[in-house]
């Protein structure tokens, strides 16, 4: 009985090794706490800049965030038929639909639902994803400080795999988090030269 509990013991200790939080991620994101497999997922960003506001707050979230639709696709119900041995592609596609950019705003402070897509290669195989985000933009004397919260991400095509859309942020090293995190920071780069009027 016990080298069955120490061999249990050791496929949950690989797994949570396996799915431990990617060592490349800064400390300005937020993390869940693990759940029982040891994976965690991205919960929030932020940013804290410099520079003080130049410009309207709700004017540049609205000239550079975007919460456009993403179409998702996967091959799933693709088969071999028995009779011919023939394979027959059945690709299916769905659209996740957008909606409106800014929730509240005044001079100095919005808060918006953004998407953004972002393109990466994973095993020499070319990716498009997108993340959906809430994002909280608030301008104080010489700082702004942007922080994105409900952060989900959805592939644009999955094989044979079934596309479920968008879903939490996986923070472990396969799951690519890097990628999706450097897109975030272009688009806070993009927000604060525009809120500070250096673009």
């Amino acid at each position: 009985m016990k080298p069955i509990i120490l061999l249990i013991a050791s496929l949950f200790a690989g797994c949570a090794s396996m799915n431990a939080a990617d060592k490349n991620l800064p400390e300005n994101v937020g993390l869940s706490a693990p759940d029982t497999f040891g994976k965690r997922y991205v919960k929030t960003i932020d940013f804290t800049l410099q520079g003080e506001r130049q410009e309207p707050v709700p004017k540049c979230v609205a000239l550079v965030v975007s919460n456009d639709d993403f179409a998702t696709s996967d091959d799933s119900r693709s088969f071999v038929g028995q009779a011919t041995g023939n394979y027959y592609h059945i690709n299916q596609q769905k659209t996740q639909e957008g909606g409106d950019v800014l929730q509240y705003a005044d001079e100095r402070e919005a808060v918006a639902n953004g998407r953004l897509t972002f393109k990466y290669s994973s095993m020499g195989i070319p990716s498009e994803d997108a993340l959906s985000f809430r994002l909280s933009v608030e301008a104080d004397g010489d700082a702004v400080t942007y922080q994105y919260t409900k952060i989900q991400r959805a592939s644009g095509y999955t094989g044979a795999l079934k596309n479920a859309g968008f879903r939490p942020m996986g923070a472990w090293p396969s799951a690519k988090p890097m990628p999706a995190y450097d897109a975030v920071k272009r688009l806070t780069d993009d927000l604060h030269r525009c809120v500070t009027g250096s673009r």
